[in-house]
């Protein structure tokens, strides 16, 4: 996939990202998480397609690994702070010395970019 390879060459490992993932298929609002990518690339597993993924170490204690996942050894991270994602879940880089962003723990349809000091300190990744 072109939008893949093109935002694999805007991530790399060590910066840290902000993505927007779902709790579950069930969830109508996504989540947005902080975190450092640890990992890039493709999966080596039967179950899963052929897209490439990004490892992050969450900031959180909001993740659903350590770095292990489908049984293999990708990173490490503390329990419960490592998320596989598939990079078109990437939606900006942010500065290493940017602030934490936490998951808002609310119902209320409230973007994070409410927040002036947030999208200031993101870089939209681009995709031709």
């Amino acid at each position: 996939d072109t939008r893949e390879y093109q935002l694999s060459q805007q991530i790399k490992l060590g910066q840290r990202i902000l993505i927007q993932v779902k709790k579950s298929m069930y969830d109508l609002e996504p989540q947005k998480l902080t975190g450092v990518v640890k990992y890039i690339g493709k999966i080596d597993s039967e179950y899963i397609d052929n897209r490439i993924y990004v490892g992050v170490k969450l900031d959180e204690p909001v993740g659903n690994n350590d770095g292990l996942y489908k049984g293999k050894r990708y990173f490490t991270c503390p329990p419960n702070h490592g998320r596989m994602v598939r990079i078109t879940s990437v939606i900006a880089v942010m500065p290493n010395k940017s602030v934490i962003y936490k998951p808002l723990q609310t119902n209320t349809r409230t973007s994070p970019y409410n927040n002036p000091g947030i999208h200031k300190k993101t870089t939209p990744l681009r995709v031709a």
